[in-house]
């Protein structure tokens, strides 16, 4: 095993927060490695699929602003590599009892003015007629929600780091992280790095490369399931006769639809939380059938499921992602914005990721991202602080 050169900072994990970090920091003129344990955007990381939802529809003003400035860094995304990466479709959040999280969006949404219209049951299947949802459903529909096209965001951020100079090895597992006198040390199975800082966004690996650094926090990884139907009119659900729409389920479980966009088939999940493997490809049929079962009834075009994936996330108890410095060893820094919604801040993330990386100090919109939040229930094995 070899030994290469010095680099300022390595990243580790190539899916959306890993490659805006990259970026975010060759731009500055840090000398960057980013490393992926497999392919880029493979089939059990977060970060692949074709499609994620960009949306204003959360229930805090912090999140509201995060999201604000991160439809505005994807235009600038956009324009740097001449593609198109977003789709202007409309949201609608329904519920279809009292859910709490639908209340609270709706709130923190109208304080924080945000625009956006509440429907009554025969509104939303006036507007939209594909729906047939029961007595006592409430819904609002919000204009600006779109559609990130995420196979091409990611080929986007791969193609801005390696135009500014990031080193980028994939199908290198890392199996060894040690923090120096000087800076830390990463193994992978074939190459040994040296670098003064690295940058830990490896998604669901997160789990175990913390424990690498005798790190634990309250991370689950689950593996959710998605699945994709032929409607029998598949006029109604293109992008411009059905908008991405949000399902509240209560237990802070969600689920999701998409339009007729770029995936064959109309796209469809509801959140499981099942803790899994991250190797674990195989499908819970049990699941989907109870999946086909809840969505046919309430549109009923989509009887038939034409496949079906999976994809992961790594969940915090509050849903809130982890961003800051790991407690003990300072120059590594972990970057987790995990809980199945993260995608959409990756390059205003890495950005912050970078400033972080150079300076000291975490930015003020990311303390609910801290390590030490009592939720994260974080311990330290106790050892030398490098």
């Amino acid at each position: 095993m070899r030994t290469t050169g010095l680099y300022d900072v390595i990243v580790v994990g190539g899916g959306i927060i890993g490659c805006s970090s990259a970026y975010a920091l060759a731009v500055k003129g840090v000398r960057t490695l980013l490393i992926e344990g497999s392919a880029i955007g493979n089939a059990a990381a977060s970060s692949h699929g074709r499609s994620r939802i960009i949306r204003l529809a959360y229930d805090s003003d912090e999140y509201i602003k995060l999201a604000r400035a991160a439809f505005q860094v994807w235009k600038d995304v956009e324009a740097d590599v001449e593609m198109d990466l977003m789709r202007k479709v409309g949201g609608l959040d329904l519920a279809f009892e009292s859910v709490g999280s639908w209340q609270k969006s709706l709130d923190a949404m109208q304080k924080s003015g945000v625009s956006c219209e509440v429907l009554s049951r025969q509104e939303l299947e006036r507007a939209w007629p594909q729906f047939d949802v029961p007595e006592g459903t409430v819904s609002f529909y919000q204009p600006d929600t779109a559609i990130l096209h995420a196979d091409l965001c990611l080929e986007a951020m791969v193609k801005l780091a390696r135009r500014s100079g990031v080193d980028i090895v994939e199908w290198q597992e890392v199996k060894g992280i040690t923090p120096t006198p000087n800076g830390v040390t990463i193994a992978t199975d074939s190459e040994v790095y040296r670098a003064q800082n690295a940058v830990l966004a490896a998604g669901p690996q997160m789990p175990k490369l913390l424990k690498k650094l005798d790190l634990e926090l309250r991370l689950a990884v689950s593996k959710e399931h998605v699945a994709f139907f032929q409607p029998a009119r598949p006029q109604l659900f293109g992008p411009d006769r059905l908008p991405v729409f949000i399902m509240h389920f209560g237990n802070g479980r969600l689920g999701s639809g998409f339009p007729l966009v770029r995936d064959a088939g109309v796209k469809v999940m509801i959140e499981s939380r099942t803790p899994s493997t991250t190797d674990d490809l195989s499908l819970d049929f049990e699941h989907l059938w109870a999946l086909q079962s809840r969505i046919k009834q309430i549109l009923p075009d989509l009887a038939v499921m034409s496949r079906a994936e999976t994809c992961r996330y790594t969940m915090t108890p509050d849903s809130n992602f982890v961003i800051d410095r790991h407690p003990c060893h300072r120059q590594i820094l972990i970057a987790s914005p995990c809980s199945g919604h993260g995608f959409k801040f990756g390059p205003l993330l890495g950005s912050a990721v970078a400033e972080m990386c150079v300076g000291d100090t975490l930015d003020g919109g990311l303390q609910p991202f801290r390590i030490d939040r009592p939720l994260l229930g974080y311990r330290q094995a106790v050892g030398d602080v490098a």
